[in-house]
């Protein structure tokens, strides 16, 4: 709802950054036309990242996190917000309350789960009254599953009048290397209490009290199985918990939001060529994870050689991809095989897409959102509150993300 005549269509929070950069030079490349902030906290750090994009006239806007009413001061002066400042548990939720404070939309690209649980306990009722749409995991978490679940479920209802059973989605070809802010966010999922990071491999953990009538399963399992033979994809499956986790939940939130159907379930899993290696690697990385939470001190001294900030070079990245692909299940039983594919680096180049494009949906594209919004057309997208992409910003961020290159496909099975 944040009003469209304010200075800046697009505030970037975290400009320095490995991910903040790239989104600025996303949407100064791109989008010239658009008027873009960099916020941060250093003014000479968001100056030379104008100067390396060779936009040295894009406006910069500085802050200190802890200050509300410095917040406040430069979110007021957007549309929307795209924030990369992890770790977000550690660093986000004064920023979310500036955007529900002044009434200007947000995106980021958090993968904690944690995170987003807290946003939506504290947020989710203030964003829906002041008409503000808090959109989080608007990059690799989580947005390759969230919409290829979308795109299936959009197909059985438009093509058939069916509400959907089941997606189950496989990584087929995942090829990324973390950056500094993602390992220092991975970390930090540690630091929380042991009964925290069990909650989280709940199936309902995202989801809000008040929307579980709308049809999320609270029966359905977060990690569905160690080892599975998929017979449609003719290929075995492994759980890959760190996805599931956060994706999982994610596409259950938009599930409770826009009610799929009234057995809809979602399953998450990573394609493996030889049935062995996750009975062989699992135990490996439960042990690792283990002396991860255990020792403080070791996270520690990774933190200290790991600097935020840093990342692969252009060419690593650029020779990156991934692919995803999904089995849609109708009601009455029909299939349609969904497909997902980033051409370069999903973690961070096409990360930074899909914040620009989730930001630009709500910036070009506000009107058609708030059409649809009313009509309910298709699965209908929501207005307000702390929603999902799905939820927020629906078919009309397929369309420009397929535009912008990612490859999102369904066909039917025969």
């Amino acid at each position: 709802m944040s009003s469209s005549n304010r200075q800046f269509a697009v505030l970037v929070w975290g400009a320095t950054g490995f991910t903040g950069r790239l989104v600025a030079e996303y949407l100064t490349h791109n989008y010239p036309n658009i008027p873009v902030a960099l916020g941060g906290r250093s003014r000479s750090k968001l100056q030379a990242v104008a100067s390396a994009l060779g936009k040295a006239d894009t406006s910069i806007l500085t802050a200190d996190a802890a200050d509300a009413d410095s917040l406040d001061r430069i979110v007021s002066q957007a549309q929307v917000v795209i924030s990369t400042v992890g770790p977000f548990s550690v660093h986000g939720l004064p920023l979310v309350a500036s955007c529900v404070r002044c009434k200007t939309d947000y995106i980021d690209s958090t993968g904690e789960p944690d995170f987003v649980r807290d946003v939506i306990d504290q947020f989710d009722d203030p964003a829906r009254e002041a008409g503000v749409r808090i959109v989080p995991c608007c990059g690799l978490d989580c947005i390759p599953s969230d919409l290829v679940t979308l795109i299936g479920v959009e197909h059985f209802r438009r093509v058939h009048g069916e509400s959907t059973a089941e997606v189950r989605h496989s990584i087929q070809n995942i090829n990324v290397i973390p950056s500094g802010g993602t390992i220092h966010s991975a970390l930090n999922l540690f630091n929380a209490p042991l009964s925290k990071i069990l909650a989280m491999t709940g199936p309902m953990y995202l989801v809000g009290k008040d929307r579980v009538r709308s049809g999320a399963s609270g029966k359905d399992k977060l990690v569905q199985s160690l080892l599975r033979y998929d017979r449609d994809l003719r290929q075995w499956q492994s759980s890959f918990i760190a996805f599931e986790v956060a994706n999982a939940n994610y596409v259950r939130r938009s599930h409770s939001l826009l009610n799929y159907g009234p057995r809809f379930r979602f399953l998450e899993s990573i394609r493996i060529a030889n049935p062995l290696i996750p009975i062989v690697a699992l135990p490996i990385l439960a042990f690792a994870a283990t002396l991860l939470y255990l020792l403080r001190p070791l996270r520690y001294l990774i933190t200290r050689f790991v600097n935020q900030g840093t990342g692969a070079d252009a060419l690593t990245l650029r020779s990156q991809y991934f692919v995803g692909k999904a089995i849609a299940v109708s009601e009455s039983g029909r299939k349609a095989v969904c497909t997902v594919i980033t051409p370069t680096d999903p973690g961070y180049i096409e990360t930074a897409k899909m914040l620009s494009e989730a930001a630009l949906s709500i910036v070009l594209d506000g009107k058609k959102l708030e059409e649809l919004s009313v009509v309910g057309l298709g699965v209908g997208i929501k207005s307000s509150g702390v929603l999902t992409a799905a939820s927020g910003m629906g078919m009309v961020y397929v369309e420009r993300l397929r535009k912008a290159g990612l490859v999102l496909n369904v066909s039917p099975v025969p």
